[in-house]
């Protein structure tokens, strides 16, 4: 059995006083303890993968010795060991969940951008990066992961900008009057438009920052 081989493995880590290799792996023994056990093709899938890690790890420490290319078979169970917790407790509906709720955050800052100084070809850059680096999200890769950071921090600082200014233009006659003249339209549709951008710039930056917030505890899936 899979978590009595990795429990084994960490007790002879750590008599040859190979701890950081050890804590690897009593976290994925954690894992797997906690974990619900669920029989799907994914799921029978990361064990058959695990069982080949472990078989990896296992000729490293008894063969080669070198601690650096063990520790890096390590990490590679751990993050396995995660996402099999993940499909095993139904978890990862909630990290997509997470990831779609991101996206959303994203899409409805990224027009806004324009409204408050940055360049069309500053955004077009994000876009693009955003939908390269899709399907590495898609599959937990850290580089998708790390693009999706870039992107949502670089938009922030325009949604509280949006915040901001749809604060200052609903309290403002002036500021709605400037509107309606710049825009050739009434004061309604002027009001109308400075709390579209509120709305669209607070829904924007508290889905972003709570996504990365949630994202973030599963930082551990992605390798």
């Amino acid at each position: 059995m899979l978590l009595d081989r990795l429990s084994k493995i960490s007790f002879s880590l750590r008599r040859t006083r190979f701890l950081r290799l050890a804590d690897y792996i009593d976290k994925c023994v954690s894992l797997l303890t906690n974990a619900d056990i669920v029989k799907n093709d994914k799921v029978m899938q990361l064990l058959n993968l695990l069982e080949k890690n472990v078989d990896e790890l296992e000729k490293c420490v008894n063969t080669s010795r070198d601690e650096r290319k063990c520790l890096e078979i390590a990490k590679v169970i751990y993050c396995n060991c995660f996402r099999y917790y993940l499909y095993a407790t139904n978890k990862i509906r909630d990290l997509i969940r997470t990831r779609r709720m991101l996206y959303l955050g994203i899409s409805l800052g990224l027009p806004l951008m324009p409204l408050f100084g940055a360049t069309y070809i500053v955004v077009a850059i994000l876009f693009l990066a955003l939908l390269w680096n899709y399907m590495n999200v898609v599959r937990f890769k850290k580089l998708g992961l790390l693009s999706l950071y870039i992107v949502a921090t670089a938009i922030l600082p325009f949604t509280v900008a949006g915040i901001n200014y749809g604060v200052y233009a609903l309290t403002s006659l002036e500021e709605l009057h400037r509107i309606s003249e710049a825009l050739n339209v009434d004061p309604t549709t002027a009001l109308m438009i400075a709390l579209t951008i509120f709305i669209v710039s607070l829904v924007s930056t508290t889905t972003i920052i709570y996504s990365l917030a949630k994202l973030y505890t599963y930082r551990d899936a992605f390798s």
